[in-house]
């Protein structure tokens, strides 16, 4: 009968203790997240106490004016000289610009939890309330390689011996540091061609030029998008001279050779991986092709100046 008895005691206690170890939550429209807070919540108390319909505490919210009201209504017995069961209320109270704020739904969890762990009838469960997993942004990676830029472009030169100019076009390639080079260095090659006629005082000359040319220097940043390169280097080629004359008592010839000299210039570019250039250069030949056409001095010689507009594709890193 004494066995019987404590089976029966120890079953009462047991379900007397799971009874009071059961939570259920009543959370407010105000409340944002409020999955999310019920999840935290478990976390804390654990989720084998949380319920969903009655429970041993019943915690409720209450939107009032600025503030969430956070309480536990619980029935006690008052033990006084006059006997009596009276309700006791626990409670907190958060801002509402603190519960609807980045981290509202973890301030109404922490409170809540501890709110019901304050009644004496739950352990706390091991471990903090989780916080936000800030994962790292992905490095990206800085462009290291060299980056080629391949372009073509109308092209034209003023030289002397006489004052004329010579339009032409161009075909470039080039190859830029990359972002990661510890100094911004450029080369470029181009291949052109170049042709105009000219008249003199007894005739008329017509100038074909091939040229090609090789520099170097740096190119700099200026702004989103916008380059500057400064180089310096080498153009020269082969030139055919071709002489007629009005005069039918004055002898014409005409000649070719090769002429080369050295130039300086700069480019401004605009663009991405597809861009548009303007690039000015001067130069010295400081070996030409020239004649005497009736005793005007002809041909390709001392100073120059040109300029191209250039559309080119960037290939490579970056």
């Amino acid at each position: 009968m004494s066995v019987a008895l404590a089976m029966i005691l120890l079953v009462a206690t047991s379900s007397t203790s799971s009874a009071e170890a059961t939570v259920r939550l009543h959370l407010a429209t105000c409340v944002v997240q409020s999955d999310l807070v019920e999840d935290l919540v478990g976390i804390e108390l654990g989720f084998e106490r949380m319920r969903a319909h009655k429970a041993a505490l019943e915690v409720f919210t209450s939107c009032e004016q600025d503030v969430l009201r956070i309480y536990i209504e619980r029935a006690h017995t008052w033990g006084g000289p006059s006997p009596a069961v009276v309700r006791d209320i626990a409670e907190r109270r958060i801002t509402l610009s603190d519960v609807q704020g980045e981290g509202g739904p973890r301030l109404v969890a922490l409170n809540i939890a501890e709110l019901v762990q304050d009644q004496g009838l739950l352990n706390p469960q091991p471990g903090p309330l989780p916080t936000q997993v800030v994962r790292p942004r992905p490095e990206v990676p800085v462009p290291s390689g060299p980056r080629v830029r391949l372009g073509a472009a109308p092209s034209v030169r003023l030289v002397p011996a006489p004052n004329r100019a010579l339009p032409g076009a161009r075909l470039s390639v080039a190859m830029d540091a990359g972002a990661a080079a510890a100094w911004p260095w450029t080369l470029e090659a181009d291949v052109g061609f170049e042709q105009s006629s000219a008249a003199v005082p007894l005739g008329d000359v017509r100038t074909r030029v091939a040229t090609v040319a090789l520099s170097a220097g740096a190119r700099l940043s200026l702004a989103e998008r916008w380059a500057l390169a400064l180089q310096a280097g080498f153009r020269g080629g082969w030139v055919w001279l071709d002489a007629a004359s009005s005069d039918a008592t004055v002898a014409a010839a005409g000649g070719d050779g090769p002429w080369a000299g050295p130039l300086v210039g700069a480019r401004v570019r605009y663009g991405d991986r597809l861009g548009v250039a303007l690039g000015v250069e001067g130069g010295w030949t400081l070996h030409g092709v020239f004649g005497d056409a009736g005793g005007t001095r002809v041909g390709l010689e001392r100073g120059w100046l040109g300029a191209d507009l250039r559309l080119d594709w960037r290939f490579g890193e970056g």
